[in-house]
């Protein structure tokens, strides 16, 4: 490519579209695109690169292991630590500014340990769960998130941790090892904030934008107890907070793979939302008391005083109407239906679906002012998943539900045709 564009400078430069001083800053800033690309290449064929022998070594040993004695079983239980210790050292002390080499050592450092962990308590029969092994795992990978530092490090960590926290969590009893994982994630979050603010746009960071968010996703129902029915207002909440900082952090602005907290939140609100539309449901959250004191209604307090804080001081300024973005004020709306206005379900249920279907208007005409695709197609998607839902919600007859199909698709052709049209 870089041949490519060089070639072309040439001839820019021939025709005299172009002088010189800008042809070579031309130059130079295609030079260290390709720089930068190559870099992540070998990142990425170095951390696959050491996954792969490591889990090779693991499974030439484990093919053999019934036919060794205790001391080599041990003395090989130790020797992918050992090698991946001595790999890292080197790395350290010789190639501490190439980030392939940090990412691959720590890679295999990772894998090593959790490889002698699991190979000497087999071997000496340390009893102990699943839960414990990853919370040993996860202890012993977090020092090396800094000290390589290693952002592989800390993606293998933050997978370690999400799975303690769903084992522990949703399995097990209720204890104070069910707030163990949002203690395990506070030390990742000074190297994540870092890795925001100075690679914005490493690929690495894309990963942790959204492994972060599905994490914390996946263990906030693990704080459900004796009140879960808390835990929608919760979530509400918690997108709502994703959607903000997706829409307002300018690190997640320049591109969609960047942001998965607005996709996320997004995404998250309108399945709430849609989960919600049912008359069912409302009339169970109308039959249960809620309890006021309760963790999950602490929690849901404090975010949404914080998500409050955000929308005040940076969002209702900006509000130009009568169009404005409804996404941030939707979980406000949502609590007060669920504590207000429980008794009345028909009422909530009517409110729902009227949000719904407001933010898929202010997602297709948002679409159509930026002219974009992807972004139409959710729109549309959003209230074909509102019709569907009422299709088997209520007792129209099949004729109209096939015209109403018939008119959705009829939709998506039109407007998908004209947005394609006018961006041309």
């Amino acid at each position: 490519m870089l041949r490519k564009i060089i070639d072309d400078l040439d001839e820019l430069l021939d025709r005299q579209v172009i002088d010189q001083i800008t042809a070579e800053k031309i130059r130079l800033y295609y030079e260290d695109q390709e720089g930068d690309q190559k870099n992540r290449q070998y990142v990425i064929f170095g951390v696959l690169g050491a996954l792969l022998v490591g889990l090779g070594v693991i499974l030439i040993v484990a093919h053999n292991w019934d036919n060794l004695s205790r001391p080599t079983k041990t003395i090989l239980g130790f020797t992918p630590l050992i090698l991946a210790q001595v790999l890292s050292g080197f790395t350290l002390l010789q190639k501490r500014e190439s980030k392939t080499w940090r990412e691959s050592s720590a890679t295999l450092l990772v894998l090593g340990m959790g490889a002698t962990l699991s190979l000497i308590s087999q071997i000496y029969n340390i009893p102990g769960t699943i839960s414990s092994f990853m919370l040993t795992w996860s202890l012993l990978i977090l020092p090396l998130v800094y000290l390589i530092p290693s952002t592989m490090a800390a993606v293998l960590y933050l997978l370690g941790i999400t799975y303690y926290g769903t084992e522990s969590g949703y399995n097990g009893p209720n204890s104070l090892e069910d707030f163990y994982y949002w203690l395990l994630l506070l030390p990742l979050l000074p190297y994540y904030f870092s890795l925001i603010k100075n690679s914005t746009k490493s690929n690495f960071t894309y990963l942790l934008n959204w492994l972060v968010p599905i994490s914390i996703i996946i263990n906030l129902g693990s704080i459900a107890d004796e009140n879960p029915q808390w835990l929608f207002g919760t979530y509400f909440i918690l997108f709502g907070l994703y959607y903000f900082i997706g829409k307002n952090v300018p690190q997640f602005h320049n591109s969609l793979q960047n942001n998965g907290y607005r996709a996320l939140g997004s995404l998250g609100t309108v399945v709430l939302l849609t989960i919600l539309s049912f008359h069912f449901i409302w009339k169970e959250i109308a039959d249960e008391a809620i309890e006021f004191g309760s963790l999950e209604a602490i929690i849901t307090l404090i975010l949404l005083l914080v998500l409050g804080y955000l929308i005040f001081r940076f969002t209702i300024p900006k509000i130009k109407w009568p169009i404005f973005d409804p996404s941030p004020f939707i979980p406000v709306i949502f609590l007060i239906l669920f504590i207000a206005l429980r008794s009345a379900p028909v009422f909530s249920v009517v409110v729902v679906n009227l949000i719904l279907f407001l933010l898929a208007l202010y997602t297709i005409r948002r679409a159509m002012q930026i002219q974009h695709l992807g972004l139409l197609n959710y729109g549309l998607l959003m209230i074909t998943a509102l019709i569907i839902c009422r299709f088997f919600d209520t007792n129209i007859s099949f004729i109209l539900r096939g015209l109403l199909f018939v008119a959705i698709g009829i939709g998506f052709f039109i407007t998908n045709y004209r947005l394609i049209k006018t961006s041309r």
